[in-house]
């Protein structure tokens, strides 16, 4: 709840005049259960270096940011044995001392909570006063005894001689030394020794419950009956007058001003100085606030605390003032005049004359019923009267005129007015304008130019144009004839209620529900609340000496840079700097009054005043305008819905998809007026402004990496002090997405494409030996059937044309044989091609067979030849016998054609392990080491069919000596 407070005088004091600056004002913001108060009574109060707030209610402590409560009691910290909170000590090292109602004392250094009890010289729980001497030692006065802080223990000082056991409520050091103590009682502890000092009044009137110093060294002492004031250098304490009831509560505002609150009776203002004091009675500023004063402190930033019985108030310090009006509550208008003594005229339901602050109902002889709208002194001393229905009136020299749609007026409910360089009256009115030179009236209405009929201003430029504000648009007058151009285009749909002209010529219109529009240099700039503008209703534009704007609205006024304008509308990044002073909160919200002007003036230059149904608002900013925004933190990181560990970095996990930060200002006056914007470096490529009640920034699924929130804040009448912080977020990447894993994986790719070349390459090689090797098979087929086989046949050709004529016989024997041997090698030819196509044949027995070839060779070529075959026969694969039955056909054709034996031996031997084959001859033999390999492919083919199935192959022969050729093949070889 906010509210404008009004102070009333004691008895002995008159009320002080608006205006005057014998007051300090202040608007008063309460805070009861309702409004999220912990604890309905607050007893104490403390600010710490961090800028935050503690109030000790009756239900816990309470951490105030000057928007939001964070409560601290028994249910959630274990060293708050008992929730009401007595008294509060903020120390100089950043710890809060914390007095409780039975509970003892606790302390809280850096968010950590400790006990003193019992156990640590405490025997007492019940604290009443707490205070800091000026070694940094502990003083605590309890209902059963003085103590203070000797290291991690307290020590009673009370219960001797000249200072007995008693109930404490109030210590305090003195710049002199002296520790004073209040109980029933006052005692002061000098150099060490207690001495009692007497109060004025019997021993019950004089409990001490609070004890003060102020800044001229008076010492000031708060009991049940009243106020006792020492003054330096006096032995003796003085009643102080004006002030009654049970003082609970001291706090100096200021030089020479002293606050004190009492026990059901509100607070007291005493003004003092070295001669004397007086004091004024302030009541609650609300109904709702109790008058039980018990606790009142100042803030770092002006405000003064009030804790209360049922809630507590904040008091800020304003630069407005306001004079009420007699009879002037809830009229339909009001208007606000400037006379040319600085002397004011305000018009609502009766005419009010403001001169040095006083405000005094005014009748003219003539005016008779008729109720004013508005005023206005023309350069020759006359002074115009606007009415409600009852026309213009003029009141010169003591004469009077009156102008009616009579005398020629279009209307007779005047809207504004205004006086043109040349002498003449411009009048606006609810149906139409008009100009009156003197002896007449000229008219305008829809019928000769006036855009709509119904006028809400009336401006002359410094060009002697005039500029009409109506109801649906702006009509632009030159020379007396109405003109278009982008103002009167740009404006023909609003509202026109407010119009002047700056210092530079350039023009300014309010509008009643779309913002401001300036026109300058042919360009027209339009101003919303999009733009910085804190409400887009404007009743009135002044313009004080500073340049400043003062732009009026149903809820309040606004006080723009003119300049930032200026600036925005060449840059719409520009911020503006506006103060915006509120008028729409409290119990009974102040309206202000527009649609008739003037709806404000400047007075002396800087102070304006406007009118609305409170009465006249005076609005001197000047000493207000240092920034009070110092402290801004990070208050949470949530991840996915969970709190993230607090710090000055965040590491999320990989998978998080959700971030959340929150910020919190700590500003203990108003925050309407606060902004904030934040980013995240390395993500955000901009700022994001976010509103005055949004404190929390969400981004979803980023990119793994590195991070920074920044967020900023400012108030938006400072707009270059701003206050940032920042936080630290680094989000994991994925395993697979890891340098490490990248590299590994490239790695992997990398030996999986070598493995595949060399896959690739030893496939070409094998392929390429395949071919190889069927070509050596080709060749090898070739050469033991078809050239072996054309051999024989040969050598049979060339030994029957060697025959004898006369041996017919013979010769048929050869040429028969050797057509027998050419039908067998076609057979073979035949064989060797089928087993090219895969579909060799295995003899049916491998013995067999060389007993047949070997029966054939002996045939054929008439030498003796013998098969044995010794041991246990086995399988043999086809593969394998193929290649020993060519083996064996290439050692007989061998021997016959190349030795000329007489004799040939095969011998095949089986035994478990392995087979063996020996083809011995007894012909002209050859030596093995010096025999040529060039262009002979029949003993390389032997080997390489050997090779095949895994034998071995031992050729021995010497010239002379016959030749043998054994091959031993392993069992393992021979089931192919």
């Amino acid at each position: 709840m906010i509210a404008l407070l009004t102070l009333h005088s004691g008895v002995s004091q008159p009320s002080p005049k608006p205006g005057s600056g014998g007051e300090r004002n202040y608007t008063a913001h309460s805070w009861l259960p309702q409004n999220g108060l912990p604890g309905e009574t607050v007893q104490a109060f403390a600010q710490t270096p961090d800028g935050y707030l503690w109030v000790g209610t009756s239900e816990g402590l309470a951490r105030f940011d000057g928007e939001r409560f964070t409560l601290f009691a028994r249910e959630n910290t274990p060293a708050l044995r008992e929730n009401s909170i007595f008294c509060l000590l903020a120390a100089r090292n950043g710890t809060l001392w914390i007095g409780t109602e039975g509970g003892g004392l606790v302390e809280m250094r850096d968010g950590h909570f400790r006990l003193y009890s019992n156990a640590d010289g405490l025997t007492d729980g019940f604290v009443r006063g707490l205070f800091e001497d000026r070694g940094g030692i502990l003083w605590v006065a309890t209902d059963n005894g003085l103590f203070r802080k000797q290291g991690q223990r307290l020590e009673r000082v009370d219960n001797r001689p000249g200072m007995p056991a008693n109930a404490f409520h109030g210590v305090l050091e003195d710049r002199r030394g002296r520790i004073w103590a209040g109980a029933p009682h006052l005692y002061a502890i000098i150099n060490g020794e207690p001495r009692e000092f007497t109060l004025d009044g019997t021993d019950s009137q004089n409990r001490v419950k609070s004890i003060l110093e102020t800044d001229d060294g008076s010492i000031w002492i708060g009991t049940v009956s009243g106020l006792h004031r020492l003054r330096p250098g006096a032995e003796r304490f003085e009643r102080v007058s004006g002030v009654w009831g049970t003082i609970r509560t001291l706090c100096a505002v200021g030089s020479g001003e002293l606050w004190a609150g009492a026990i059901g009776q509100g607070i007291f203002r005493i003004h003092y100085n070295a001669r004397s004091s007086s004091a004024l009675h302030m009541d609650a500023p609300s109904p709702q606030v109790s008058n039980t004063i018990l606790s009142i402190v100042a803030d770092d930033i002006g405000n003064i605390w009030v804790g209360t019985q049922v809630g507590m108030v904040r008091l800020s310090r304003t630069p407005v003032e306001v004079l009420s009006l007699p009879q002037a509550a809830d009229s339909d208008f009001g208007t606000v005049s400037l006379d040319v003594d600085g002397s004011l005229w305000a018009a609502s339901n009766q005419l009010v004359h403001v001169e040095d602050g006083q405000a005094k109902p005014f009748r003219f002889p003539g005016l008779g019923d008729a109720r004013a709208r508005n005023l206005l002194r023309t350069r020759d001393g006359s002074l115009w009267i606007g009415t409600d229905g009852s026309g213009l009136f003029r009141f010169s020299a003591g004469s009077t005129a009156h102008y009616t749609m009579l005398q020629g007026l279009p209307n007779n409910f005047i809207r504004c007015m205004i006086e043109a360089r040349d002498g003449s009256l411009w009048i606006g009115m609810d149906e139409g304008a008009s100009r009156f030179d003197g002896r007449s009236f000229h008219n305008f209405t829809t019928k000769n130019g006036l855009v709509y009929f119904s006028t809400r201003s009336i401006l002359e430029d410094r060009n002697s144009d005039i500029w009409v504000g109506t109801e649906r648009g702006v009509t632009h007058l030159h020379r007396g004839q109405p003109v278009d151009d982008a103002v009167t285009e740009g404006l023909k749909a609003e509202k026109v209620w407010a119009l002047h002209e700056d210092s530079d010529g350039g023009l300014w219109f309010g509008t009643r529900t779309n913002g401001l529009y300036r026109y300058r240099d042919n360009l027209l700039t339009h101003y919303t609340t999009d733009n910085g503008l804190a409400g887009n209703s404007i009743y009135s534009i002044l313009e004080d000496t500073s340049h400043h704007l003062w732009l009026s609205g149903p809820f309040g006024v606004m006080l723009v840079n003119r300049n930032e304008l200026d600036a925005q509308a060449r840059n719409p990044h520009q911020v503006l700097s506006m103060r915006f002073y509120r008028g729409d909160a409290g119990d009974k919200p102040t309206l202000f009054y527009g649609g008739t002007q003037p709806a404000g003036v400047i007075v002396h230059g800087e102070d304006a005043w406007f009118p609305t149904n409170r009465g006249l608002w005076r609005i001197r900013p000047a000493e207000f305008d240092i920034p009070s925004l110092t402290h801004l933190l990070i208050s949470a990181v949530t991840v996915d819905g969970k709190a993230a560990a607090s710090g000055a970095s965040v590491v999320l996990p990989a998978g998080a998809s959700r971030l959340e930060v929150a910020y919190e200002p700590i500003l203990l006056s108003s925050q309407e007026n606060l902004l904030f914007h934040y980013r995240l470096v390395g993500f955000d490529k901009d700022w994001t402004l976010a509103g005055a009640t949004q404190r929390s920034a969400t981004y979803t699924n980023l990119p793994s990496g590195k991070y920074t929130f920044q967020v900023e804040a400012w108030q938006r009448e400072h707009p270059d002090a701003r206050v940032q912080v920042a936080l630290q977020l680094v989000k994991k990447p994925y395993f697979y997405s890891t340098p490490w894993f990248i590299g590994f994986c490239l790695l992997i790719a990398g030996l999986v494409a070598i493995g595949a070349y060399q896959m690739r390459i030893r496939q070409v090689h094998g392929r390429f030996e395949a071919v190889l090797a069927e070509r050596t098979r080709l060749a090898r087929e070739m050469h033991d059937t078809l050239i072996q086989g054309c051999a024989s046949v040969s050598a049979m050709l060339e030994a029957a044309l060697g025959s004898a004529p006369e041996d017919q016989d013979s010769r048929e024997h050869l040429i028969e044989y050797a057509s027998t041997q050419i039908r067998a090698t076609m057979d073979e030819a035949r064989q060797a091609v089928w087993n090219l196509r895969g579909s060799e044949a295995a003899p049916e027995s491998l013995a067999a067979s060389l007993r047949e070839m070997s029966q054939r060779v002996s045939r054929e070529y008439g030498v003796a030849a013998e098969c044995h075959v010794n041991g246990t026969p086995f399988p043999v694969g086809r593969q394998a016998a193929h290649e020993l039955m060519m083996v064996a056909r290439e050692g007989f054709y061998n021997a016959v054609l190349h030795g000329e034996p007489s004799r040939i031996d095969t011998s095949l031997h089986f035994t478990p392990q392995e087979l063996s084959l020996e083809i011995a001859d007894d012909g002209h033999g050859f030596d093995v080491a010096s025999r040529p390999t060039e262009g002979h492919y029949g003993l390389q083919g032997l080997r390489e069919r050997v090779s095949r199935i895994e034998g071995k192959v031992a050729i021995e022969s010497l010239p002379g000596q016959g030749t043998t050729v054994r091959v031993r093949i392993p069992r393992q070889g021979l089931n192919r």
